[in-house]
């Protein structure tokens, strides 16, 4: 996939220097190819990173740490061009809705892009049709993440009352699947933990008693 780029202006290391008199028609199309320079950007910052951490591994989390853009947006742009093979990269739809297909299997990724390229799909339809094919997929895609909060719920209960309002801040609904489901799981164990060091705590308090 390759682009060129027709902007009637001069790019600066601080900005674009636009020329004067421009025409709505020019202006219109100027925009059009200003979003492929940010998909190209992103596509090839995402495919060097990943490049670095197959080749590097942990070795490239300093220079990530040390970076002046966000970590979470770069680890973001190194895991969809991780996921994503170039071959199935279309050019005509931005990166953001390849960013909704990455979870997918190669297959599914082809078939929702090809369909958001032909229906000029918008990201939160490709998103609908993500979670249409991880919903054909399971029963329930959510029950895991269900079944986590409700162990949670369950053993925060159990604890003294800092603990369980500290807990109760944590609200996972604006989380993807697979965060919120880790989350969760993590959250778990913390509180299991807590609820073992109250217990031991009241043990102590008998036997000083």
């Amino acid at each position: 996939m390759t682009t060129n780029l027709e902007i009637p202006g001069e790019f600066t290391t601080t900005g674009l220097k636009i020329r004067d008199g421009l025409s709505r028609d020019e202006w219109l199309k100027g925009w059009a190819q200003l979003k492929k320079v940010s998909g190209v950007v992103q596509w090839a910052m995402g495919d060097w990173l990943a490049y670095g951490e197959r080749n590097y591994g942990e070795e490239i989390a300093q220079a990530l740490d040390d970076d002046d853009y966000d970590y979470k947006t770069l680890t973001n742009w190194k895991y969809v061009a991780g996921k994503v093979d170039t071959s199935r990269r279309r050019e005509s739809v931005s990166f953001s809705k390849h960013a909704e297909v990455a979870p997918l299997d190669p297959e599914d990724q082809d078939r929702v892009l090809e369909k958001a390229e032909k229906e000029n799909l918008t990201v939160r339809q490709v998103r609908d049709e993500v979670k249409a094919i991880r919903g054909t997929k399971t029963d329930d895609p959510n029950k895991s993440i269900r079944d986590s909060i409700d162990l949670i719920n369950k053993e925060v209960a159990k604890l003294p009352a800092p603990e369980t309002a500290a807990l109760a801040c944590l609200d996972m609904r604006g989380f993807d699947y697979t965060s919120a489901h880790l989350l969760s799981l993590w959250f778990t164990k913390f509180s299991l933990e807590l609820n073992k060091a109250s217990k031991r705590e009241e043990s102590n308090i008998r036997l000083v008693k």
